[in-house]
């Protein structure tokens, strides 16, 4: 399991609210901050709104789907 800060250190936040967080993707030249990062029931789920895939997040920042959920 793995540690929220350290996880999130990993994309460029432009906003965070409580539970809620987006940030621009990394799996693309992204210039909209179209990823949805969501905290729930310490798991983190990504969606980016251009259509990236999760595994191609992940490559993009050196995360593994482990490190999605936290602990």
């Amino acid at each position: 399991m793995a540690d929220i800060e350290r996880t999130l250190a990993k994309f460029k936040i432009k906003s965070r609210r409580e539970n809620r967080i987006q940030a621009f993707c990394p799996a693309h030249d992204d210039k909209n901050a179209s990823l949805s990062i969501l905290l729930s029931d310490n798991k983190l789920l990504l969606y980016c709104h251009a259509g990236c895939q999760v595994e191609t997040i992940l490559k993009a920042t050196g995360l593994t789907f482990a490190d999605l959920f936290i602990g």
